[in-house]
């Protein structure tokens, strides 16, 4: 493909399958969930009559699509210190409160503890429909209004700058008398 490209960005085709040659008036369609350095949520290519020639909503080496950085990303394979925004599962699906206890308590829950317990800071409605993993799935993950289904996993991109993870647990001690 002879059109320009932008780093870490999403794409997509208008009026074409994204072979060669493009068509003219087919578009290529960046996307980027972070937003682009220059503010934009998207930006296009647009083949020309001319050959190989694409015009372009955004000057090359110009624009960037910025990495997702902490807490967007996940610091751990399993992604139990993820805390960021994304609310959707790997099909799509809108993920549910997890105040509203769909389904009660999940069977991966440790049975020692209540619901909220299994939460930062005990309180589920501060993690409104947010993919979280308080269980210690595989990864991140979030109940869906599918009964027969019940949950689905999210796609949390991995940060690139891994960082410390540090993460403290309290125990609290109940004074004996």
């Amino acid at each position: 493909m002879n059109y320009s490209m932008l780093e870490n960005e999403k794409v997509s085709y208008q009026k074409w399958d994204g072979g060669y040659p493009a068509p003219i008036g087919a578009k290529v369609v960046f996307t980027c969930d972070e937003g682009f350095t220059d503010g934009m949520s998207e930006h296009q290519a647009t083949c020309s009559s001319i050959p190989d020639h694409w015009c372009t909503s955004f000057r090359s080496g110009k624009v960037k699509c910025s990495k997702p950085v902490y807490p967007e990303c996940r610091k751990s394979e399993r992604g139990k210190e993820y805390v960021g925004r994304r609310n959707e599962t790997v099909t799509g699906k809108d993920c549910l409160r997890w105040d509203s206890k769909p389904y009660g308590k999940p069977n991966d829950f440790m049975a020692t503890l209540l619901y909220d317990e299994h939460f930062f800071n005990e309180d589920p409605s501060s993690h409104e429909n947010y993919c979280r993993n308080p269980s210690s799935k595989e990864r991140s993950w979030c109940f869906i209004s599918d009964s027969k289904i019940e949950w689905e996993f999210c796609e949390i991109p991995l940060c690139e700058d891994h960082g410390k993870i540090i993460m403290r647990v309290t125990c609290l001690r109940s004074a004996k008398r």
